[in-house]
């Protein structure tokens, strides 16, 4: 759960409670920087994606799974992007346990 709008944690009582899909990545990952000026600046040490979906999973069984997921890289836009960096993804599927 984070905060959303108005206020995004700057008033909890009044702001909205929205709930995000993150990954957790087993090692950390670095994301090249745009090659204009773009606001895309290089990252490094990335461990915790938030995963954004055109429609998400159901179910709580992804929650504690290993998973894959391809998709695309970008940079936190807004303020319901809550990790410098997110992955729209395009296919998931989870993994079979260690």
């Amino acid at each position: 759960m984070e905060y959303g709008a108005p206020g995004f944690g700057e008033d909890p009582v009044h702001d909205e409670k929205e709930v995000y899909w993150y990954l957790d990545l087993d090692t950390p990952i670095c994301v090249n920087g745009g090659s204009d000026d773009s606001f895309d600046e290089e990252e490094s040490g990335i461990q915790r994606l938030q995963i954004v979906y055109g429609r998400y999973p159901r179910g709580r069984g992804w929650i504690g799974h290993r998973v894959s997921i391809a998709g695309t890289l970008f940079h936190a836009e807004n303020g319901h992007h809550h990790t410098k960096v997110l992955i729209q993804a395009t296919k998931t599927e989870k993994l079979s346990a260690r």
